[in-house]
């Protein structure tokens, strides 16, 4: 028999969500997830695992009370759609990661230059633009 192991109600209702599959998705890849949202089943440690890589979040917020805190969009906004109105769908899972490890190399390459190449400021960023008046 297979060792299984509790996760919340409210972190099965808000993968569906925050994946952007939807509950089809995940009902249909796992037939007993309703019985796993309500409690009176509870996964495996495979199954935990493989939802967690199918739901595209850490295998450690499986195993959280509540779903974390995270703001569906953090960065600017720029897609457009009918003329100029904002598009209003949420990012996919794959597009928020790389932008979060676009993020973070960007951080990185910041502080490396600070620290490493003592260089407060990189000197061409601004110079073609300040030599014109817009």
């Amino acid at each position: 028999m297979a060792n299984r192991f509790p996760v919340s109600s409210e972190i099965l209702n808000w993968l569906p969500k925050y994946s952007g599959k939807g509950y089809e998705a995940f009902y249909t890849r796992y037939p007993k997830y309703d019985e796993w949202v309500v409690g009176s089943l509870s996964p495996t440690f495979n199954q935990i695992t493989d939802l967690a890589v199918f739901s595209n979040v850490p295998l450690g917020y499986m195993y959280l009370q509540a779903p974390p805190n995270i703001a569906e969009k953090e960065i600017a906004d720029f897609r457009r759609v009918n003329g100029g109105v904002e598009d209003s769908t949420p990012y996919s899972s794959e597009l928020r990661d790389t932008i979060y490890d676009m993020q973070i190399r960007q951080d990185w390459l910041s502080e490396y230059r600070k620290l490493n190449l003592a260089m407060d400021q990189i000197p061409y960023i601004g110079g073609v633009f300040s030599r014109y008046e817009c």
